[in-house]
């Protein structure tokens, strides 16, 4: 089970690798400190380096659990191969670990609370803001992550496909 969300795929074209790299260079414009203003003429932005690159895609939204979406592409068998892989921004993974943390360290004490009354005094006790509460908490933070995530990765993975048809 993957904790945090996470996709990898290759795409295998027909298309040289020259005209590959052309191709993302055509949809990726240089990353701009404010997407709020000015038109926008590019659907992914981001840095490429050789036969590889790391972009994002350009939303006129909030979302902080946009996909950072690298790749690199090499020549195999007379064939080009992208390979791809999505992951959530470092910063976001920082952010989601001391929060969802939190809830863990707090289930992981109300447990232990729970079993050393069970040992004192022979009955199980639930603490009101034990599991239920929490753990919803917890869950609902993956839900969320995962599906924020999710919408966002696999717009580009079917825009990816469709751009090396």
């Amino acid at each position: 089970m993957k904790l945090l969300p996470y996709e990898k795929f290759t795409i295998t074209t027909q298309a040289s690798e020259k005209e590959a790299i052309a191709k993302i260079k055509g949809i990726t414009e240089p990353i701009r400190s404010s997407r709020f203003t000015g038109p926008r003429e590019k659907p992914y932005q981001g840095t490429i380096n050789g036969n590889s690159f790391e972009i994002s895609r350009i939303i006129h939204y909030r979302n902080a659990f946009l996909p950072i979406i690298q790749g690199d592409i090499r020549t195999e068998q007379e064939r080009t191969v992208i390979f791809i892989s999505m992951h959530l921004h470092i910063i976001v993974i920082a952010i989601l670990l001391l929060l969802l943390g939190d809830v863990v360290i707090f289930i992981h004490k109300s447990f232990i609370e729970a079993i050393t009354i069970f040992m004192d005094t022979g009955q199980f006790s639930i603490s009101i803001n034990f599991p239920p509460i929490t753990s919803f908490l917890l869950l609902f933070g993956y839900l969320i992550t995962t599906a924020g995530f999710k919408s966002e990765a696999n717009n580009s993975k079917d825009f990816f496909h469709r751009l090396f048809e």
